[in-house]
């Protein structure tokens, strides 16, 4: 991963979250369990749901 990515990842995050921008724990909420489950990520920002 370069520099400017994990830079700029982490103001996009901050910025998200700011302004209410970030749905993540909604999403978690409708997901729920993420165990045997395929998903696909459709380029939707910085990747902070990798970790799942």
């Amino acid at each position: 991963m370069s520099y400017l990515f994990k830079y700029y990842s982490k103001q996009y995050d901050k910025f998200m979250k700011i302004f209410h921008l970030d749905k993540n724990k909604e999403i978690i909420k409708v997901i729920k369990d993420v165990n045997n489950l395929d998903i696909l990520d459709i380029g939707g920002g910085t990747g902070i749901f990798q970790i799942f």
